[in-house]
């Protein structure tokens, strides 16, 4: 998979209304691909605003050479550029412009 790299402008939070007390969905459009995002963020720890501007990485490793991250070859290269880390098969992190 090649890596996503791009800016994204949160549009709406919550856009079905407040479900839980301290989380919040967002829906958030990218400025440079027609990308569509809508992402759960714990928002007491990380808080997030309509209008904001995020650089959105979306990556299958944090490994800076490409590598896949294994239990004793993970880097943290990639993830000290970052405030913001999701890991599922692949690392979505963002970072506040």
């Amino acid at each position: 998979m090649e890596d996503l790299l791009d800016f994204f402008v949160i549009e709406k939070l919550n856009p079905d209304g407040k479900k839980y007390d301290k989380v919040s969905r967002i829906v958030a459009r990218s400025e440079n691909k027609d990308l569509y995002m809508l992402l759960d963020v714990h928002t007491e720890i990380y808080p997030i605003e309509e209008k904001s501007r995020y650089l959105v990485l979306l990556t299958e490793t944090l490994n800076a050479d490409g590598t896949l991250v294994g239990p004793h070859n993970a880097q943290v290269i990639l993830l000290s550029l970052f405030c913001f880390l999701v890991i599922t098969l692949t690392c979505l992190v963002l970072r506040m412009t």
